[in-house]
């Protein structure tokens, strides 16, 4: 199957013999590798031929010791675009599949060839920005050539050559990746293309060799617009068809940039960027319960952290109560920890590693620890009473604090006890601390409500109508929790009434 579909006629399904798809897929299975790449040298650079031998020539080195390279980059700087589609699309496909087959199988000649590709490799970007947005509607095809243009600038920073690397912080190639991104519908499933470039762009580099100092400045200047490129990935975020590998890079994408440049984290505090992304990670685990999702976590739990420390000292405590107040952090949070147990043998200890969020929780408590004006590791975190308060309703919000509930989905209990049990006894966090904080948030105060056990929401909240207080789903609801409200509806009454006289 193909991947990227750029236009009608190169993936015809048809089996007629006048189809050129037909035509392309008899004449590839005909010749040698050496006469194809001799027959493509008079092809047009935009037949359905171009695209089948860029295919072969993943899997075939034949068809790179042929000099197929050499014929991709001449109808890139040499071919005629047509009126409706550019003719370096199947040509750009065509060195992105050279430089992946070097990448699967490597051979002695292919250093020459990647250095000949390298050399182009300006040349090439030239010619796609001159024309690409004659080539970008919002349609299918649009949409896949923007994740081939993607596609193909991966191929070259994936070769980790450290001189290229250095090369594609230039202006063109920024403006490219930027608009690759920004462009791609967050539905479109390739998507993943632009986002996993963007990462390797912006991230530390993980392979020994350093990237360009100043890149992440060089980015910020392509994009102009702090505030665009936030609503932009605030966008993204709230695409409800995102998967799993694609959700994970737009998170390492906002990860990488705060980590390695700290201007980037302002303007995504200031977007509630931190709040889309637990809602957008906290959706996906509701809508795809059979999946693994234990790389979101662990992402999201880095994510976080980087958000707290990747701020002035004098706003590590602000950021971190922003974080609890405003973002759904500790009900992901608990989903880490259940998850992370669910996994261990029982009687066994939680991996202490990223995705548990057991440094969110051994954080928290710690913070709750430092009274004094001073720490004495040295860290910024400070206990106050917004903090204190900010936590315990964290943690009363997710409905789930009654910890013999708990104990059925989690096998390593003890160890429970020693990070979240803990947390919520030094809070002060009860059944009854937790009925009070879903009445004051106007949510269904029924402890077994399908809205609390099962995350599945309620469209209507009904309040009690004597004391207009206590909100239910419905009379189900109402019903179940009268043995625990008739004792405090007339209290609440009193108490509504009082201020309606005053």
């Amino acid at each position: 199957m193909d991947i990227f579909v750029l236009s009608r006629e190169d993936h015809c399904r048809c089996t007629l013999d006048s189809c050129p798809s037909v035509i392309a897929d008899r004449r590839i299975a005909s010749l040698k590798p050496h006469e194809a790449v001799a027959a493509l040298a008079e092809e047009g650079p935009t037949t359905p031929f171009v695209n089948r031998v860029a295919k072969a020539t993943e899997v075939d080195p034949a068809y790179r010791r042929a000099g197929v390279a050499k014929i991709f980059v001449q109808k890139i700087l040499e071919g005629q675009s047509t009126r409706d589609r550019p003719h370096w699309d199947w040509p750009i496909y065509g060195i992105g599949t050279v430089i992946h087959g070097i990448r699967e199988k490597k051979e002695p000649q292919d250093d020459e060839i990647l250095q000949y590709l390298f050399a182009s490799y300006p040349a090439i970007i030239d010619v796609i920005s001159r024309s690409f947005m004659r080539f970008i509607p919002w349609n299918l095809y649009g949409l896949s050539r923007r994740c081939l243009v993607a596609w193909m600038i991966c191929a070259y920073v994936a070769a980790k050559d450290p001189e290229m690397k250095w090369k594609m912080y230039d202006e063109k190639t920024l403006t490219l990746v930027k608009f690759c991104w920004a462009d791609t519908s967050p539905d479109f499933l390739l998507r993943v293309y632009p986002a996993k470039l963007l990462m390797y762009m912006t991230e530390e580099s993980t392979d020994g060799k350093p990237n360009p100092p100043d890149r992440l400045e060089k980015f910020a200047k392509v994009l102009g617009s702090m505030p665009a490129f936030t609503s932009s990935l605030a966008f993204i975020l709230k695409g409800k068809k995102l998967t799993e590998l694609m959700l994970w890079h737009e998170i390492a994408v906002v990860r990488s940039l705060i980590s390695e440049w700290h201007p980037f984290a302002k303007p995504f505090l200031e977007g509630d960027i931190p709040k889309l992304v637990m809602a957008a990670i906290r959706r996906f685990m509701k809508t795809h319960p059979d999946e693994e999702f234990g790389g979101l976590l662990e992402e999201g739990e880095l994510l976080a952290v980087q958000f707290i420390l990747a701020c002035p000292p004098s706003d590590t405590m602000k950021n971190f109560i922003y974080l609890l107040n405003d973002t759904c952090l500790i009900e992901v949070a608990v989903e880490g920890l259940k998850l992370a147990s669910i996994q261990s043998p029982p009687g066994s200890l939680l991996p202490k590693g990223s995705g548990t969020f057991c440094l969110i929780f051994s954080t928290i408590s710690h913070a709750l620890s430092v009274t004094g004006s001073r720490c004495e590791c040295g860290c910024n975190f400070r206990s106050s009473p917004e903090f204190t308060e900010a936590a315990r309703a964290a943690i009363e919000r997710v409905g789930l604090q009654k910890l013999l509930s708990l104990s059925l989905v989690i096998n390593n209990w003890q160890y429970f006890m020693e990070s979240l049990g803990a947390l919520s006894n030094v809070l002060g966090v009860s059944g009854t601390s937790v009925r009070e904080r879903h009445r004051l948030d106007r949510k269904c105060c029924n402890v077994a409500c399908p809205a609390r056990t099962s995350g599945k929401r309620s469209e209507k909240k009904s309040a009690c109508q004597k004391c207009q207080s206590v909100y239910y789903c419905d009379r189900e609801c109402q019903k179940k929790d009268w043995s625990k409200h008739k004792s405090e509806c007339a209290t609440f009454a009193q108490e509504r009434e009082s201020k309606e006289s005053e």
